[in-house]
């Protein structure tokens, strides 16, 4: 899905307009400007992603409401549903460079756990996979 039909679907839950949500959405699409596949989602679609975003962004962002006023939205809620919408599961960031190995696709699903977990390096990506 890209940024702006994140940003929709914000909107969508909680109200506004997709330009209030916009810049969330493109910051953690925007490893697409170095990682034209989806291994781009290997920086940021993670915890640690949701986490930066808040750092950014702020705490909540400040949506005016329709009728008057306005509501509060966490942050961490935006790019958390950003990352379940484009993966399914919110991966830690090991977790991650493991999940999406090749341009083939991320899994929809979490992967099974590893059978050395003390292993958090990657595999180096063979000739063909780069």
């Amino acid at each position: 899905m890209n940024s702006w039909r994140h940003a929709h679907s914000s909107a969508h839950k909680w109200g506004g307009t997709p330009e209030d949500y916009i810049e969330i959405h493109e910051f953690i699409d925007s490893s697409k400007k170095i990682i034209g596949d989806v291994r781009h989602r290997s920086l940021y679609h993670h915890t640690e992603g949701v986490w930066l975003c808040q750092r950014i962004f702020g705490r909540v962002l400040t949506i005016p409401k329709t009728g008057g006023g306005h509501k509060q939205v966490p942050v961490r809620e935006v790019a958390e549903r950003h990352i379940i919408e484009d993966l399914g599961w919110l991966p830690s960031p090991p977790t991650t460079s493991t999940a999406c190995p090749s341009s083939r696709g991320c899994p929809a699903r979490k992967p099974a756990p590893s059978p050395c977990p003390s292993s958090t390096s990657p595999e180096p990506l063979s000739d063909h996979q780069r």
